[in-house]
This record gives structure tokens, C-alpha cells and sequence, in this order.
């Protein structure tokens, strides 16, 4: 292998859905165009195809999902494939894979240990399960908030850590290449016609943290005004919590107005049949990558004041920003760019220029691969 190469091994739970996983995927995708070796570990996924088809190397390798020792039976596993791949990073992204990745690491000769980075994706739980993360050569945060969070509350050196922000890539930048046919199709599952009633799109998994209860509850305040809601994201089987929301819709009398859409293969797509697209998380989201995506196509984004939104979003111009886990103040913001069509348009097209200066996946990636260099180097 050249010595101006490097070989990359990512780690994480799987392949399936979510930021993290983009962000593996987008990593991987510009190793590979750019002569690198990229190889990903996890237990397999939809996104295993892409990345295949990207050029990446995926080892499937199913840990036990528990945190107990019985986990430790991946070690010796693990060291074999570092052993056997010689990468000179080593990266992990979640806590679990990352203590079986960084004993089967420790477990070898000083001579043929890459380098190690990990990555804060988020407000890990404050203990010594999750300080794994910071056990790194390098640490890289997500945002400016999580950086300041790793020093608080773990003590780490300034200098230890990277602020690398997450990126969007040439999919949601290039929305002129989103063919007809796509848009036709998705408004056909959607149930979507030609009335021109404003569309509100909540892309986020079906949990509590991600406030669909509150954005419920804001909706039911302006139920006199014209809108049509999508819940875009995976729904849990058997889900107490997918009950209770439908329940609650249907005793507001909003069950007509609001489609729980499951998964979303085409989120370019998506977004840009929306008029407006929410945030409603109720506990600060680390980066918040949907917010981007969707500014990236000329959405103004609506989400709650703390965590990373304070960085991808300036309030009343690129988007709004209403008072956290407060119904009332999400209704106001909604009503607003409801009423202000002209309004959420520009404040879109405001935000789309910020995405394009700021967060892309490309400079996301270069940044990543140029402190691997580093680290390599020195």
C-alpha cells in the first residue's frame, strides 16, 4: 500500500438507518473515490448494499446487545480483523462496539496498533460506560455544543478534540437531478393531490425523544388553518408509544390530517415536496442533521432553541426557533409559516446558501481524512 494511502476500519452497531450511519457511508464513499481503503464493520443493514456498491468493504459481525461481559467474546474476533487488515485508523462511533474494538486494540503489540479516533455523535450518559469515547488519539464532536459538553464533563484537552460538523451531500445540494417521476411517485404513496394545502414533514423515528406528542399537541392549536402533516420514519412494531399518538389524534379529530408514513427511502424526495419541515425533539438534538438536509433543498426548518439547532439554524432567518418542549410556542412558529409563504421561501433559500458554505459532505470528509493524515503522520 502506498504510503499516501490509508486504510480506514469504522465501527458501529449496523447498518440500518440514521445520522450516524450517513456519516459512515459518506466517509467511506470518499476513501474509496479518493484511492483510499475503506472497510466498515457492524451486523448488516439496509445500507450494507450501498456501501458495497460504493466500493467499501463490509464485515458483518453480530454483537451481543448487551452491555454485561458475555460481550467480550467479540474481542478476539475483532483483533483478528485488525490483525489481518493492518488499517492505519481504527474508528469507532458507539460505545458498545467501541469497548470491544478498544480491548481487542489494547490487546495488541504497541508496533501494529493504528490510530485511534472516535466520534461524539451525541449527549452520551455521563459514566464510565460512555467515557470509552474519549479513550482516543483523536475525538472528534459532532458540533461546538458537544465539544464544550466532552470538555465539562470529561476533562479532555482542548486539543484532544476536533469539531467536525456533519455534511449534506451532492443528493440534497443538486435537487435539479430529483427526476418527476420520483416526486409523482412519493405523492401517490402519500395519498398527496393537487390541492394546494401545505405539506409539514416530521422525518425522525417514532420515540419520545424526538417530540411527536408536542408537535401533536401544537397542531391541535391551529387545527383552523390549512396544513397536511407526514410522520417520515420507522415504526416501531407493537409500539405503546405509536398507540398512544394515534389515540390522541383521533381524539383531537386530526386523524385525517396526519400520515404516519413509516420509512422513507427517498428523503431528497421528501423533503422537497414540504413546504415546512420540524424538529420537535425534546431533548437538545447533538448536531441535527435533518435540519440541514433540508435547508440543503431550500427549506426553512422550524426546531426548538437549544442543542445543535443553535448552529444550523438563526432564527427568523433561515428558519425559526421556538421555546423547547413549550406546544404553544411551536404553534406560533408553525402559524407564522403557515400564514407566510413568501417569508418561509426566503428564509429557505437563506438557509440553503448556509448549507452550501458550511455543511457539506464534502468538507465534512475532507476534514475527517486530513486529521487521519495527521494522526498518521505524526
Amino acid at each position: 500500500m502506498a504510503s499516501s494511502k490509508i486504510k480506514v476500519i469504522q465501527i458501529l452497531p449496523e447498518l440500518e438507518e440514521g445520522g450516524v450511519e450517513k456519516g459512515t457511508l459518506e466517509l467511506s464513499d470518499y476513501l474509496v473515490k479518493n484511492k483510499h481503503h475503506s472497510i466498515v464493520i457492524s451486523a448488516g443493514g439496509r445500507m450494507v448494499k450501498t456501501l458495497q456498491e460504493q466500493g467499501g468493504l463490509h464485515i458483518t459481525h453480530k454483537y451481543i446487545p448487551e452491555k454485561t461481559p458475555r460481550s467480550l467474546i467479540h474481542i478476539p474476533g475483532i483483533r483478528n480483523i485488525i490483525l489481518k487488515e493492518k488499517p492505519n485508523i481504527l474508528h469507532l462511533r458507539s460505545r458498545l462496539p467501541a469497548w470491544i474494538a478498544y480491548l481487542a486494540y489494547k490487546s495488541l503489540p504497541r508496533k501494529k496498533r493504528p490510530k485511534l479516533v472516535t466520534t461524539f455523535h451525541g449527549f452520551y450518559s455521563i459514566n464510565k460506560y460512555s467515557a470509552i469515547m474519549t479513550k482516543a488519539d483523536k475525538i472528534i464532536a459532532v458540533s461546538n455544543i458537544i465539544a464544550r459538553h466532552i470538555k465539562k464533563e470529561y476533562g479532555i484537552a482542548e486539543d484532544k478534540i476536533k469539531i467536525i460538523h456533519r455534511g449534506v451531500n451532492n443528493r440534497y445540494l443538486n435537487t435539479d437531478k430529483i427526476e418527476k417521476d420520483r416526486l409523482e411517485n412519493l405523492k401517490k404513496k402519500w395519498g398527496i393531490d393537487s390541492k394546494q394545502i401545505p405539506l409539514i414533514l416530521l422525518p425522525a423515528r417514532l420515540t419520545r425523544l424526538k417530540g411527536h406528542d408536542l408537535f401533536i399537541k401544537s397542531l391541535s392549536l391551529i387545527s383552523d388553518l390549512k396544513w397536511r402533516v407526514i410522520f417520515a420514519g420507522d415504526i416501531p412494531s407493537n409500539s405503546n408509544y405509536v398507540n398512544e399518538l394515534k389515540g390522541k389524534i383521533e381524539k383531537l379529530k386530526l386523524t385525517k390530517r396526519i400520515l404516519f408514513a413509516g420509512h422513507c427511502s427517498d428523503m431528497p424526495a421528501a423533503l422537497i415536496l414540504s413546504d415546512i419541515v420540524i424538529s420537535a425533539s425534546v431533548k437538545p438534538e447533538s448536531f441535527g442533521r435533518t435540519t440541514i438536509e433540508a435547508q440543503a433543498v431550500g427549506k426553512a426548518v422550524i426546531a426548538p432553541a437549544f442543542g445543535g439547532s443553535l448552529e444550523t439554524i438563526k432564527d427568523g432567518y433561515t428558519g425559526w426557533l421556538f421555546e423547547p418542549k413549550n406546544a404553544e410556542s411551536l404553534a406560533q412558529a408553525l402559524k407564522d409559516a403557515l400564514l407566510n409563504k413568501e417569508k418561509r421561501e426566503k428564509l429557505g433559500e437563506q438557509a440553503k446558501e448556509q448549507v452550501q458554505k458550511n455543511f457539506t459532505t464534502k468538507k465534512m470528509c475532507q476534514s475527517t481524512v486530513e486529521l487521519y493524515k495527521e494522526l498518521i503522520a505524526n
